[in-house]
């Protein structure tokens, strides 16, 4: 099968945000696709998605064109919330600290995170620590690399996998049926 990685566009953050993660991927894309099999898969945040109207939301009028205009597969999906179906089939799940990153360690999915320091997100808005099998990244190049050693090194991905149940367990607190517990007591 084809390699598959998976971002979504968060909108809601500011304006300029999302078209500048947008770009890197597409460019990370093109750069790998030199070198690998790759499909690109667009989750669009559900803010975003088809309007109940045939009218295309301007998220999809701006990014369209561009989209179309890539030398690789782009599947897009605009169906609302992420279900574990859409992250099941991806080799990797890029993401802007966002829950899906969170639903793909849980599917046992290699991460990464964009951290760009031309958009400053507050280190409290991070989901990940450092303990956490997520690759941060901070630019084009070091997501094309990620992206690279993730599809394309088995030993890189099995180490990524060594330590993803501990932060499953810290994610989803292994079931254990207190977590109404927790919520009480904070």
């Amino acid at each position: 099968g084809s390699w598959r990685a998976h971002m979504e566009i968060r909108d809601w953050l500011a304006l300029d945000w999302p078209a500048t993660y947008l770009q890197v991927m597409l460019d990370a894309m093109r750069e790998l696709v030199k070198e690998l099999p790759v499909q690109l898969v667009l989750k669009v945040h559900p803010a975003e998605r088809l309007q109940a109207t045939a009218k295309p939301s301007p998220w999809m009028e701006r990014w369209l064109p561009e989209l179309n205009r890539q030398p690789y597969p782009i599947g897009l999906i605009a169906s609302g919330w992420t279900q574990p179906w859409m992250l099941a089939p991806c080799d990797a799940v890029v993401c802007i600290e966002s829950n899906v990153g969170v639903e793909s360690l849980l599917l046992d999915r290699p991460v990464i995170t964009m951290r760009f320091p031309e958009i400053p997100l507050d280190q409290s808005a991070w989901l990940f620590g450092e303990d956490d099998p997520v690759l941060a990244v901070a630019s084009r190049g070091e997501l094309t690399d990620a992206l690279f050693q993730v599809l394309n090194n088995r030993a890189f991905r099995d180490e990524l996998a060594v330590s993803r149940p501990a932060s499953q367990r810290k994610f989803n607190h292994l079931h254990d049926g207190h977590a109404t517990e927790r919520v009480a007591a904070l």
